[in-house]
């Protein structure tokens, strides 16, 4: 084979590797003048295929993986793909590198393997989103690449299967893959036994098993585990695809910490894209969805109206602490000539200065900023406030003032403070900046926005106004232009902590899981100095799981400034991803003690509330009415603010406030799906398809497909009213293969068919919801759906 060219282009260089299904080699591309290294494999048909159906079905399988393998970095591409002699072969792309299976012994770290999986999961991700199973999934298949250290995809089973059943590595292939049935879940469950293999250093056929029920005992070799992580993977390895994560995309929501939002300047919390709390509200009435028509039996209508399905993907808890700049946005001081051991400013040594010349009010401010600097604010205003007294002019002393007052929530004096400041000079961009601040705060985005621009006119390379702009983007639903604000903001200060970590957010808002990683890691390298330093860097640590690095940052923090209300926050979201929900509280009330007006605090508390196991609805909404008091325009408060009014069934309230959050943020699908949801429940059907289609459509313009699933859902509930059913049962299979274990749009399906005289198909369906509630662990849901199929008869 060697002496002659492959298909008149390619010379085979080597073999790299021989099994039943075919031959792998390196090759070269003779036709290129580079001569461009590629891999070539061959394919052997099985002796039963037909060669010409056997070439169809290959020519298939390649063009749909050449089209899959296209535009993501961490797949290799297909080159060519042809048929010669009774031989199929398909030509890739040559990784220069290692696969894992050369690594497995190199003691690899909880934190590294999460990265490899986000790496990972992400380009699944894009397969499966080709409707392309991997089906082949191995520590052989996955390559470290030599040039960046990526993992790579390599030897898609797709592709194989077509000649001859795949039949995996053993211990790594899924049950119901080697029954000859794969699917996506199947690539979880083998991605899983790589992590496994990778922390173990253990193959899973040397790994024992439970005798009573099968499971794999392969925590007993990664003891350092954090329980979280471990059971990430026991769930992603379940012997049942229904437990198991459906999509990567699942998988990848559920290795990144709960979130808050995203703050963009100093990086204050979690992103909300990420947040999915296992309780989910109460809602004391149900969206309708039954059929009323007459070929329906009056006992399946009273059935129906007692189904165990809410609607999905409400408001409450979609978006997760929305106030964007808080607490500490400002710029860092430059007064680090001197520092004490805790990484602050020496306010003995500024004390003398003062005391040495009490009339230099640069030295003056400078030990105010200190002071404010480690939470001593009572002595900040005390060394202020004869300051002013002398010379209320003093620009200087001004922002300071404001500075302190915007600490401590108090945005009125802080405005009032910046605007005397601007006033006496009209240079100073950290006025501008520190003003913008507090607009953001009262939510007046575009008096802060105009701000910004002053501030980059009085210097062009100011980094913070670009990281304060973000903020307003992000907020507005622009992540694409907030990422281009923060890639300015690296460009000009590439030493700020907090421009990586929004970064890092914001691309995690496009599905850019690696690249988000890239940053976070970056933040996590540099050096940090003061209280918002240690609490950005915290927070980077905690979006890569390293919980312990995050506590150690913050306690550090707290030490610099005992009232630095941002790291009470971040403190509260990690005992809360711990389900320690009375430590949350603490953190919280410590926090509000602080600053009362902390926006992002009070829609935590609001949260804490909303998923209790009971929910505090009163509590929620007296949450949400202190942070609309001080900041009444903002999307993400009147969103969460929308779903408690709608969950108590105050739907006059609730659509108020869905419509007034849609005005400032018209990209905000969560904010179309709830007011969806109220539509629906108001009967205003045709309302509610129009939201829950906006929706649908910002889920996908903005890469977050998966995301639609609650909203083709209710949307066919919708038109179920209308007596579409067509459209409706379109809707509800299209929520079904985002989602495919959702239990009660299998449930509703059933219902439909059965409403199209599909009383076979409709009972199929109603029992699959019985079983997925059963393995799911909803036992009265379970019951109910039984005591419903047994009261009609169904099979």
């Amino acid at each position: 084979m060697a002496a002659s060219l492959l298909n008149h282009r390619y010379q085979i260089l080597q073999p790299l590797a021989q099994s039943r299904g075919g031959k792998t080699f390196l090759a070269e591309d003779t036709q290129l003048p580079s001569q461009r290294p590629c891999v070539i494999k061959q394919l052997n048909p099985t002796s039963d295929q037909a060669g010409m159906l056997a070439q169809q079905r290959f020519l298939q399988a390649a063009a749909a993986l050449e089209a899959a393998s296209k535009g993501h970095g961490l797949i290799p591409d297909l080159y060519a793909y042809f048929a010669q002699g009774d031989q199929f072969y398909w030509v890739r792309e040559w990784i220069e590198g290692q696969p894992l299976s050369a690594a497995a012994h190199q003691n690899w770290s909880e934190d590294q393997v999460r990265v490899l999986l986000v790496a990972a999961l992400g380009a699944l991700a894009h397969m499966h989103s080709h409707q392309i199973i991997h089906c082949d999934i191995n520590p052989d298949h996955i390559i470290i690449r030599q040039c960046d250290q990526q993992p790579c995809l390599i030897d898609f089973g797709a592709i194989k299967a077509v000649m001859a059943p795949v039949r995996g590595m053993p211990g790594f292939i899924a049950p119901e893959q080697a029954a000859g049935k794969p699917l996506f879940a199947s690539d979880i469950y083998s991605l899983a036994m790589t992590a496994i293999y990778l922390l173990t250093g253990r193959s899973p056929t040397e790994i024992p098993r439970d005798s009573s029920n099968d499971r794999l005992l392969w925590q007993q070799f990664a003891p350092a585990l954090s329980t979280r992580f471990a059971s990430i993977l026991m769930r992603a390895i379940h012997s049942s695809p229904q437990i198991r994560y459906a999509t990567a995309e699942d998988m990848l929501t559920a290795l990144q910490p709960p979130s808050l939002r995203g703050i963009p300047v100093d990086a204050t919390v979690v992103d909300p894209a990420s947040f999915s709390p296992s309780v989910k509200p109460t809602l004391p009435k149900s969206v309708g969805f039954f059929p009323s028509f007459n070929s329906i039996s009056l006992n399946l209508i009273k059935q129906l109206l007692k189904r165990p399905w809410k609607p999905i993907g409400f408001t409450v808890g979609a978006v997760i602490l929305g106030t964007g700049v808080i607490l500490g946005l400002q710029s860092q001081l430059s007064l680090h000539n001197s520092l004490s051991q805790a990484g602050v400013v020496d306010i003995g040594q500024l004390k003398n200065a003062v005391k040495e010349n009490p009339k230099d009010s640069t030295a003056q401010v400078n030990l105010a900023a200190a002071y404010r600097e480690s939470g001593a604010y009572d002595e900040a205003i005390a060394q202020l406030e004869p300051l002013l007294s002398a010379d209320p002019r003093n620009a200087a002393a001004l922002i300071e003032k404001g500075k302190l007052a915007f600490a401590v929530g108090d945005y009125s004096t802080a405005l009032g403070a910046f605007d005397q400041a601007i006033a006496q000079t009209a240079s100073n961009a950290e006025a501008f900046n520190m003003r913008g601040d507090t607009y953001y705060e009262m939510s007046e985005y575009d008096k802060a926005v105009a701000d910004y621009r002053r501030a980059l006119s009085v210097d062009a390379k100011n980094g913070q106004a670009y990281i304060n702009w973000s903020a307003v983007n992000s907020l507005k639903g622009n992540p694409r232009a907030s990422l281009q604000n923060l890639n300015k903001a690296i460009e000009n200060a590439p030493g700020s902590i907090s421009a990586y970590v929004n970064r890092g957010l914001r691309k995690a808002d496009l599905n850019d899981y690696l690249g988000a990683a890239k940053d976070w890691q970056q933040a996590i390298s540099m050096p940090v100095i003061t209280a918002d330093e240690h609490a950005s860097r915290g927070y980077a640590k905690s979006r890569m799981g390293d919980t312990a690095g995050a506590i150690a940052d913050y306690d550090q923090a707290l030490m610099i400034n005992p009232k630095h209300v941002r790291t009470y926050v971040n403190r509260a979201a990690l005992f809360y991803e711990q389900g320690e929900k009375e430590q949350t509280l603490n953190e919280l009330e410590k926090a509000l003690a602080i600053n009362p007006n902390a926006v992002t605090a009070l829609i935590f508390k609001g949260e804490i509330n909303a998923f209790k196991t009971n929910p505090d609805w009163d509590a929620a909404l007296a949450a949400y009415n202190s942070a609309l008091a001080v900041s009444p325009n903002d999307p993400d408060v009147l969103n969460n603010r929308c779903g408690a009014y709608f969950a108590t069934q105050q739907l006059d309230l609730a659509l108020t406030d869905c419509d007034r959050g849609l005005r400032i943020n018209p990209r905000s699908a969560s904010l179309y799906n709830g007011r969806g949801n109220i539509r629906l429940n108001q009967d205003n059907f045709e309302g509610a398809i129009q939201d829950y289609s906006r929706a649908i459509d910002i889920y996908n313009q903005t890469g977050r497909e998966q995301n639609a699933q609650g909203a083709y859902s209710n949307r066919a509930s919708a038109r179920f009213k209308l007596q579409d059913l067509s459209g409706a049962l379109a809707d509800i299979n299209q929520a079904l293969a985002l989602k495919p274990d959702a239990p009660e749009d299998h449930y509703k399906r059933g219902l439909i068919k059965i409403a199209q005289k599909d009383r076979s198909g409709g009972s199929a369906d109603i029992r699959k919801a019985a079983d997925l509630y059963r393995d799911q662990g909803q036992t009265e849901s379970h019951q109910k759906v039984l005591a419903m199929m047994a009261e009609l008869g169904l099979e």
